[in-house]
């Protein structure tokens, strides 16, 4: 969720996620499993057709293709480095 949230800081669905785990850690409870609706409204491997992901991306990675393979390679690359 850290990783997401440097791609998406703006996802309001991501933040109430963060929020949620948090809580959910916080009181010795995992934070698994999940949903697949979950996971689109805030996985970054997931959306890569957002524009403020593709954005932040950039500005993050450099140049990054238009294509979602190009978008989802980039974000691979930054997350292995994350």
């Amino acid at each position: 969720l850290d990783f997401a949230a440097l791609l998406e800081p703006d996802n309001a669905r991501l933040q109430a996620r963060r929020r949620e785990v948090e809580a959910l850690l916080a009181a010795g409870r995992p934070s698994l499993p999940t949903t697949v609706a979950t996971e689109k409204a805030t996985n970054p491997f997931l959306r890569s057709f957002s524009p403020e992901l593709r954005r932040n991306l950039a500005a993050k990675a450099g140049t990054v293709g238009d294509d979602d393979v190009d978008v989802f390679a980039a974000t691979r690359l930054l997350k292995d480095n994350f």
